[in-house]
């Protein structure tokens, strides 16, 4: 248990990195830089209607970010996303494996059961065995006693 612990810490270790080098990628990328610049455009344009809308402040006209500003604000999107991403396949992983472990001991506990009610059974026969041999038994004693009492 511990050491699945320990190992999705390190895997979210190793995720910083190559959240920092897919941030590389995005910045020195011509076509993948051409689309976080859109993108980062668009969310900024939305959230600063959001923000007006919810807020009740006065409309005002939304000035695109520049090309660096968009670049840096959708590459930290990015490598918090992949952290994010990395961190909830570890959550469902774990979760999984919690499921799976809980499974096996159900299992294990109704095979044992399955084994008690078995023995139950057999024990059941066998009291019910020993009973018609001592009623077998008795009987031929009272027979025996009949015998002897009607001889005297």
């Amino acid at each position: 248990m511990s050491s699945i612990k320990i190992g999705s810490l390190m895997v979210k270790t190793l995720a910083k990195p190559v959240a920092a080098r897919l941030k590389e990628f995005a910045k020195t990328n011509q076509t993948f830089r051409r689309a976080i610049i859109n993108g980062a455009q668009v969310s900024h344009r939305l959230q600063t209607k959001w923000r007006i809308n919810v807020l009740n402040q006065k409309p005002e006209s939304v000035r695109p970010y520049n090309d660096q500003k968009a670049i840096n604000v959708a590459v930290d999107f990015i490598g918090e996303a992949f952290v994010f991403g990395v961190a909830v396949l570890l959550i469902l992983g774990e979760t999984l494996r919690s499921k799976s472990a809980s499974k096996k001991e159900k299992q294990k506990l109704e095979d044992r059961l399955t084994g008690i009610e078995e023995k139950l059974q057999e024990i059941d026969i066998w009291k019910e065995t020993v009973l018609l041999k001592l009623d077998s038994l008795h009987s031929q004693n009272n027979i025996e006693n009949v015998k002897t009492e009607s001889d005297t």
